[in-house]
This record gives C-alpha cells, sequence and structure tokens, in this order.
C-alpha cells in the first residue's frame, strides 16, 4: 500500500511491485472520507485505516469500508499522525492549544493511555511570528519526540513511558 497524502488516494501493489488497484474513497458519503489527517496499514488485517477529525475510517485492501472507529474525547483536538500498533491499538498525535499529548486508542475508540510530548515554540521576528509544534515519528517499536523548546529528543515506548534518547549541544546558537 501506497499513500498520496494530497490527493488522498491509496495505490495497492502485490508484493512483486504490480500495481492492482487504486483506493479513493473521498467524499461526503456515510462510508467516504471527507478530510485525510493521516493513515495506516494494519498489516496483519490488510485493512487502510484513514483519519479524519475525530474518526478512523476503515477499508480492507479491495477498497471495501468496513466500518468506522469514533474516537472518545475528540470534540476539542486535533488528531494528526495515526499509528497502527497491532493489537486493534492506534497511536494518534493530539493537539489542544499549544500542547501535544500522544494518545493511545483502542479498536472502540477508548482511550487507553496519554503522554504529554511538548508545547510548541513560537518565535517572533519583528512582525512575522513562527510557531513549531513537537514532531513525533514512529519507527522500532518507539516514538521520537522533538520539541524545538528544548534540547532533548525523547523516546516513548508503547506504555508512554518517556525517556532521553538524544542530548542536542547546539553550541552557541540558540534553537
Amino acid at each position: 500500500i501506497v499513500e498520496c497524502h494530497r490527493m488522498r488516494f491509496f495505490r495497492v501493489f502485490d508484493l512483486n511491485g504490480n500495481y492492482l488497484r487504486t483506493i479513493a474513497r473521498n467524499g461526503n458519503g456515510p462510508e467516504e472520507y471527507k478530510t485525510f489527517f493521516g493513515s495506516a496499514f494494519e498489516s496483519d488485517k490488510g485493512i487502510v485505516s484513514v483519519l479524519e477529525r475525530n474518526m478512523i475510517k476503515r477499508y480492507n485492501t479491495n477498497g471495501d469500508y468496513i466500518g468506522s472507529i469514533q474516537l472518545d474525547g475528540s470534540d476539542s483536538r486535533y488528531y494528526k499522525n495515526l499509528e497502527y500498533l497491532g493489537n486493534d491499538l492506534y497511536k494518534l498525535d493530539a493537539s489542544l492549544n499549544d500542547s501535544l499529548q500522544l494518545m493511545i486508542f483502542d479498536a472502540d475508540g477508548k482511550v487507553v493511555n496519554t503522554a504529554f510530548a511538548g508545547v510548541a515554540f513560537t518565535q517572533i521576528y519583528g512582525e512575522i511570528s513562527l510557531t513549531v509544534p513537537p514532531s513525533t515519528a514512529y519507527g522500532n517499536d518507539r516514538f521520537m519526540v522533538l520539541s524545538i523548546r528544548n534540547d532533548t529528543i525523547y523516546q516513548v515506548d508503547r506504555n508512554l513511558d518517556k525517556s532521553i534518547a538524544y542530548l542536542i549541544d547546539c553550541g552557541k546558537y540558540d534553537y
């Protein structure tokens, strides 16, 4: 599965790299996705998950709609960076005001765990204001969290236990 985030579709290929089909379900219908804040491939089930504002819509690799997961507590949060963790668990980055939390949801949309990731860094240059939120990346069964506000990259495991991964020495330079 290859995602085209900008155009909101997926290309499905076989194990030899041969093109099989395109999954494009964007629209306003109940089995379609209107917004596209991220996606994940549930490789253990062959399911493509698409993150909308407050729900995850799921499709099989033929493009058939399987169902939706309504997310708890999502009315005022902005979700992004959907990751499927296996065992019917999903990780999302949840922004509220200037702070970022890592949130783990189960297949029923219930919050299993949360961890504070950081606060957005704002720098003002004359009349221009630049705000950079913390960012996360998932790999090797852990999340890396970078906040420009400090000199530390944290690693967060699946239980959302945080520890220092790297310390950055900026020398004489500011953030």
